[in-house]
Parts: structure tokens; C-alpha cells; sequence
């Protein structure tokens, strides 16, 4: 069925179809359907379905979470927003801070054609890899004085040895 509230919901087993709050919801048991929330959704058991809210955490996901913040310890589906972890990611992480047990976080310093200096944090899981960088010093001389962001977003292929192609 269905648990729908304009705050919070709970429930202690298995839940089958839909669980909506405007605050919070809280599974204890497995999830197959989808829990939706505009704050947070929590489940202690497997996810077979979704999970969207600002801050979403379950034990396993086999499907889908969107949000701000996404935490899991196993999953095997998508992982979409700002600060993604998982123990272990089997899946497909999308967003500028991915963390997982089965990857990397490295520190970066680079050059490109726009910027004279670029350093951050790069996340790789799964051969996706997401950089978030700070860059300063305007090659294209359009702006005198001028702080780049950027994120990239791709995926490495293995060449040889320790040499990767990313793609992004």
C-alpha cells in the first residue's frame, strides 16, 4: 500500500509501493516501491525501487537514489547527487564527490587552456571519475582577474600499465 504523510512517516516491516513525507520517512524493513521526501528517507533493509529527498541512506539499493546527500552500503543502481558514498558501489555513481570503498579519491593539480592553474579533489569509482576543482589565472586574457569552478564528469578507459584515457 501506500503511507503517506505531511511530516513523517514509519514503518517497522517490509513496505511494498510508496512511502511520501514532506519531513521524513523511515523503513526498517525492505523497500520495493518508493520512498520520496523532502527532507529525508532512512531504510534498514534491501531498496528495490527509489529513494529521493534531500538526504537518503538504506543498507542496499538495487534501483535508484537522488539527492543532496546519498549513503548506502551496497549498491548496485544510481547514485545521483552532490555527495555520494557507498561501502561498496556496483553501480553507477553521478555527481561531483563520489566515494566508495572499491575506489579512489586522489588530490589533483593540473593546467588547461582557460585556466594557468587548476587543484581539487578527483573521485573515481567504477572507472566513472568526477572532478571538483578551484582554477585561477584567465589564459584566454578576456577577464584580468577571475576563479574558476568546474566539475568533470567521465569515464576511463585502461590503456596500459598504470595509463588511463578519460572521456568526459
Amino acid at each position: 500500500g501506500a503511507q503517506l504523510s505531511s511530516f513523517f512517516n514509519q514503518n517497522d516491516g517490509d513496505l511494498r509501493y510508496l512511502q511520501a513525507s514532506s519531513f521524513a520517512n523511515v523503513n526498517g524493513g525492505d523497500l520495493t516501491g518508493a520512498q520520496l521526501a523532502v527532507g529525508f528517507n532512512f531504510n534498514g533493509g534491501k531498496v528495490r525501487g527509489v529513494q529521493i529527498g534531500l538526504a537518503n541512506a538504506a543498507i542496499a539499493v538495487s534501483g535508484f537514489q537522488a539527492g543532496v546527500l546519498n549513503m548506502v552500503r551496497n549498491s548496485s543502481g544510481v547514485q545521483l547527487g552532490v555527495v555520494n558514498w557507498s561501502r561498496e558501489m556496483r553501480g553507477v555513481p553521478i555527481g561531483p564527490l563520489n566515494f566508495a570503498s572499491n575506489g579512489n579519491a586522489d588530490w589533483i593539480t593540473f593546467a588547461s587552456n582557460l585556466s594557468a592553474v587548476n587543484t581539487g579533489i578527483r573521485t573515481t569509482v567504477n572507472n566513472f571519475y568526477s572532478m571538483l576543482t578551484l582554477g585561477y589565472g584567465d589564459l584566454q586574457g578576456d577577464v584580468e582577474k577571475s576563479i574558476f569552478i568546474t566539475w568533470n564528469y567521465g569515464y576511463q578507459i585502461r590503456v596500459t600499465g598504470p595509463w588511463n584515457m578519460g572521456v568526459d
